[in-house]
């Protein structure tokens, strides 16, 4: 790992300095790249995000979010699914949301009611399902197992896992979270539509 990458990561465990020190060491991570050029910081915004990408799984056993087809009113995302030029985000976290209704229903996704985490009741086939996430050609995230993100009620955080260490998805990059339903069976046995929104969270910055 480049010195560069190391100092970013540490900024971000240890929240030394701030943002704005932590833009200067993103900035200067960016720089040390192939390619990098001069960035000057002056007037560069870091602020928080949440990425997000919204799919009906109903009958998948695998399903892959910020891949594919963009469609507007289930996505965040605007010009695809590549991060666009001078766009980086540092992702710190991921959650799951999950949504049923009658498949004989005609929602929409931008109609659905949403809870945080995997519902027990709903989708037990994912509970011993996984995880991964692939940021451009690197492999990120390998096999998490989805019982970390079912919903607990009295938890205020359910549904969401903090990684260990960050993730930086670069500008004109691809990254895509693959969720897999264990014991090869599908997501949901055709009762139940379901929809899940996977959320990246993280900051969101220009350089």
């Amino acid at each position: 790992m480049s010195q560069a990458k190391q100092n970013i990561l540490s900024a971000l465990v240890n929240l030394q300095g701030g943002p704005r020190e932590l833009g200067r060491k993103i900035i200067a991570y960016i720089n040390a790249g192939p390619g990098g050029g001069k960035v000057d910081m002056i007037n560069k915004s870091i602020m928080d995000y949440v990425a997000y990408d919204i799919r009906l799984v109903t009958g998948l056993q695998q399903v892959r979010f910020f891949n594919g087809t963009l469609l507007p009113n289930q996505t965040n995302q605007t010009n695809g699914y590549i991060r666009p030029q001078n766009e980086h985000m540092i992702i710190t976290g991921m959650g799951l949301k999950m949504a049923s209704v009658t498949a004989a229903t005609e929602f929409g996704a931008e109609e659905l009611v949403f809870t945080k985490g995997l519902l027990p009741a709903v989708a037990g086939m994912l509970h011993t399902g996984k995880i991964s996430i692939l940021n451009n050609t690197t492999t990120e995230l390998a096999d998490y197992p989805l019982s970390e993100l079912i919903n607990v009620a009295e938890l205020n955080d359910s549904g969401i896992s903090m990684f260990n260490k960050p993730i930086i998805w670069m500008h004109q990059t691809p990254l895509v979270v693959t969720l897999e339903a264990g014991a090869n069976t599908p997501i949901a046995d055709g009762i139940l539509d379901v929809w899940l929104e996977c959320d990246l969270y993280g900051l969101a910055f220009q350089a």
